[in-house]
């Protein structure tokens, strides 16, 4: 049986990410770039650890639900301070979900939910 333990599970990413790379994949990658200078160190300096990252997706963990809930906050302000000083087309909004569950790790990788 693998050893687990419970953490607070993160899943982030930006609204019509894909919509918006079919219409200029260049301007998208730049807010892209925007997007992960706002939101990496808010995530790497405040007890998160990011273990995935797909397009514009993230899977981060943290050591309790208070932690990710406060992150979410904190990442949130950031967007809106971000997108109040910036024109439209480089404008972008971020869904957060946070999920409580069992993690492991196996050869130096992080595993969330469930094992057979």
């Amino acid at each position: 049986m693998k050893k687990t333990k419970l953490a607070a599970i993160m899943f982030t990413d930006i609204v019509g990410y894909s919509r918006m790379m079919e219409a200029d994949e260049q301007r998208t990658i730049a807010v892209l770039e925007e997007h992960n200078s706002i939101v990496f160190p808010l995530i790497e300096n405040f007890d998160g650890e990011i273990i995935d990252a797909i397009g514009d997706g993230l899977m981060i963990i943290f050591d309790s639900v208070l932690s990710a809930c406060n992150r979410a906050l904190n990442i949130q302000k950031a967007v809106y301070s971000y997108n109040s000083k910036t024109e439209e087309n480089r404008r972008f909004l971020l869904r957060i979900g946070i999920h409580l569950g069992d993690i492991w790790y196996e050869e130096g990788l992080c595993h969330p939910g469930y094992y057979r």
